[in-house]
């Protein structure tokens, strides 16, 4: 059986054909753009010196920051070693030309013994850390020792 095309047919199928291969049909192109990974910047750190670096009770610690930007605020926060304490918040301090902030902390009665962690906070987003020890190195608690005999020496 053979069919037969009517006269035209084989013109326009061979139109269609060539229009769909060139992807014609005056609709609009569709692009497609892509990205690299989005960039995240890491917050800047600044270097937090501590002098001294322990003391007891009634010790004054100077507060060093280096790393801040020029004329950010910086505020400092005292982290106690003991939960219970909530944190001491000093007031704010701004950063000299060069990034600098000094400041200072006294330990007074009733701080407790321990690693207390110092937070610098910029309102430019630049942070740091160090730690400072209050008491003597190991102190945490008072005890009681035992009574023991006085010592004799014996020179020769």
């Amino acid at each position: 059986m053979r069919s037969r095309l009517w006269p035209g047919t084989a013109a326009a199928v061979l139109a269609l054909t060539a229009l769909v291969a060139c992807g014609g049909g005056g609709g609009s192109k569709t692009t497609t753009t892509t990205s690299g990974p989005p960039t995240t910047l890491p917050k800047p750190v600044a270097n937090i010196e501590i002098r001294p670096s322990s003391g007891p009770v009634g010790s004054t610690f100077t507060l060093i920051g280096t790393g801040f930007k020029p004329g950010e605020t910086v505020t400092f926060q005292i982290v106690f070693p003991d939960p219970a304490h909530p944190p001491f918040v000093g007031q704010p301090h701004k950063a000299t030309p060069d990034g600098a902030v000094q400041t200072t902390y006294r330990a007074t009665a009733g701080n407790p013994n321990g690693s207390y962690t110092v937070k610098a906070t910029g309102d430019m987003g630049t942070t740091g850390e160090n730690t400072f020890v209050l008491g003597a190195a190991g102190a945490t608690t008072a005890t009681t020792a035992p009574t023991a005999k006085p010592a004799t020496t014996t020179t020769r």
